[in-house]
């Protein structure tokens, strides 16, 4: 390949614009919706599965941590608790079905 043909950014003219294009803008999206979209992602992959795992049951009890810290000390010790009961059910379901441990699946998606 004749690298003196590679311009933008390294980008041969032939996949200019397409999907491999990185340095293309995405098709009816803004730049700050495509970090808005990245940040977010960040967010999510950044996590542990236990993180993860509990924002899925705090979001099927209508909570995030955010809404959660808002909470009266009782509310919230009440909040905890039926988290701690959910991923039990969770677990004896997971062991009796014979998923792999640590295995939840989010239904809510």
């Amino acid at each position: 390949m004749d690298v003196s043909k590679l311009h933008n950014n390294g980008v041969p003219p032939a996949f200019r614009g397409s999907a491999l294009d990185q340095t293309a803008p995405v098709s009816g999206a803004s730049s700050t919706e495509t970090s808005g979209v990245r940040a977010d992602f960040d967010k999510i992959a950044h996590k542990t599965p236990a993180e993860r795992m509990r924002d899925a049951l705090l979001k099927r009890l209508g909570y995030t941590e955010e809404s959660l810290k808002d909470l009266s000390p009782e509310k919230r010790e009440a909040v905890e608790q039926k988290l701690q009961q959910m991923l039990q059910e969770e677990a004896k379901t997971a062991a009796a079905t014979g998923a792999r441990p640590g295995q939840v699946k989010d239904v809510t998606a």
